[in-house]
């Protein structure tokens, strides 16, 4: 599956969803950008201030909220590595 069928599917599950706003489909895409670039492997390795930067979200708390949303909706399974050099796991769940 490539780059824009997983974009388009989280927009189409995503339209009826009350928390998903701009920032959600922001990181969203920037992960998506990252899977691309690290040749479509799973896990996506991320790292906060890097997704932060592709994505223009300025604020630690909201990064972090985003991506507890984007969890807990299912649309990935994400597991902080709590070590600026190791970056953390990022597991595409829309791909399946």
């Amino acid at each position: 599956m490539d780059g824009i069928e997983l974009l388009y599917r989280f927009m189409e599950t995503s339209s009826h969803s009350p928390v998903i706003g701009p920032p959600h489909i922001a990181i969203y895409a920037a992960i998506l950008k990252c899977w691309r670039d690290q040749n479509k492997e799973c896990p996506v390795i991320i790292y906060g201030h890097s997704l932060m930067e592709i994505a223009r979200i300025h604020g630690r708390a909201t990064y972090h909220r985003v991506l507890r949303d984007l969890q807990a909706d299912g649309y990935i399974d994400y597991e902080p590595s709590h070590d600026a050099r190791k970056g953390s796991k990022i597991r595409l769940r829309l791909s399946d």
